[in-house]
């Protein structure tokens, strides 16, 4: 799915919608609510998720400084998972001064998360084009975070 516009189109403000952004804005946390919702798993006060920087706040997994201790862990030589499915990833932007940019994990292994991302690109941009499928590096993870919700 790619932008008509800049952060504009349809679909994009369908995502938007869901947290009630704003047109215009980055969409990247609203994607994911939307996500979330269409699985039927609806996570409020829905405006609070609009910002990227909030699925990094509550019920973490995994964060950054972290991976070292799944890398020497002896097992047999087996890959341990430190995400599932459905789990939020977040990325920090060292320039923002604050976790700038999510999405949601949709695979993994030894090195790589397999994500879908709203408002990126192919490059990995955090203001892209478009929804897009993309490999983060584990070294680049910021948090991953697990949002179990009782609807």
């Amino acid at each position: 799915m790619q932008e008509e516009g800049w952060n504009a189109g349809a679909r994009i403000v369908e995502y938007q919608s869901s947290t009630r952004a704003a047109k215009g804005t980055p969409y990247c946390a609203s994607g994911v609510h939307w996500a979330f919702r269409q699985c039927g798993k609806v996570i409020e006060p829905h405006w609070e998720f609009a910002a990227a920087a909030r699925w990094a706040r509550e019920h973490e997994v995994f964060r950054k400084g972290q991976l070292d201790m799944y890398q020497h862990i002896d097992l047999g030589h087996e890959f341990q998972r430190i995400s599932q499915n459905s789990d939020v990833f977040t990325l920090y932007y060292a320039k923002l001064k604050r976790v700038g940019h999510v999405g949601i994990i949709v695979g993994e292994d030894e090195d790589y998360l397999t994500t879908v991302e709203w408002n990126t690109n192919a490059e990995g941009a955090r203001e892209g084009g478009g929804v897009w499928m993309r490999k983060r590096s584990k070294d680049a993870i910021h948090s991953v975070n697990r949002w179990v919700t009782n609807n």
